[in-house]
């Protein structure tokens, strides 16, 4: 059994979505869509009735809720506002490291 992203294409080129009690890690340079990406998954579970969790390096939970309404993903500002998704910001020194090639997926 897969747990389906939500993401229209995506769970198809991964056998049909990410595989049960796995952590995955999205990873890229500025302005890829990564939020967007892992927003559009959490949005998926928070209409499955599952609880999330979002950490960033960057977006507090304020900013991902303007973000939420401006793309009209209004059960997103709703899921964070009654508790079933925490959006935290933490703080990491460098994280150059995950944008060097032996990390990156080819």
């Amino acid at each position: 059994m897969r747990i389906k992203t939500g993401i229209i294409g995506f769970d198809t080129i991964i056998g049909g979505g990410y595989r049960p009690n796995t952590v995955n890690v999205v990873v890229g340079a500025s302005g890829t869509g990564k939020t967007i990406f892992s927003l559009q998954f959490l949005l998926k579970g928070i209409e499955l009735g599952e609880k999330g969790i979002y950490v960033s390096f960057d977006m507090d939970a304020k900013a991902i809720r303007i973000l939420a309404e401006s793309l009209g993903w209004y059960e997103l500002v709703k899921a964070i506002e009654n508790g079933e998704l925490l959006v935290t910001r933490s703080h990491a020194d460098s994280i150059s490291y995950l944008n060097e090639g032996r990390y990156r997926l080819h």
